[in-house]
């Protein structure tokens, strides 16, 4: 689909929902013809435990990416993760 944003670490609530706001398929996320909006607050705060983790072990990754973030009404769910850390 080629829908991405990228944002430069540290970030804020309102930053990520900027990101979020800006990609195609926000529509859809908002709630698209009747039906229920993802739970964008646990987008968030998925987003910003990752943060919060890469922020505490930034010497040691060199890569982390969740692929795919199921996004539901009540939660977001890491299907899967990749976590890339230095050579020791």
């Amino acid at each position: 689909m080629k829908d991405q944003s990228s944002l430069l670490l540290p970030v804020t609530k309102a930053d990520v929902l900027s990101a979020i706001d800006h990609l195609k398929i926000a529509p859809m996320l908002h709630g698209y013809r009747g039906q229920a909006s993802a739970n964008l607050n646990a987008v968030v705060d998925a987003i910003l435990a990752l943060q919060d983790y890469v922020v505490a072990n930034v010497d040691t990754i060199s890569e982390v990416e969740i692929n795919p973030l199921i996004l539901t009404a009540d939660r977001a769910i890491a299907v899967d993760a990749l976590i890339t850390k230095n050579p020791a």
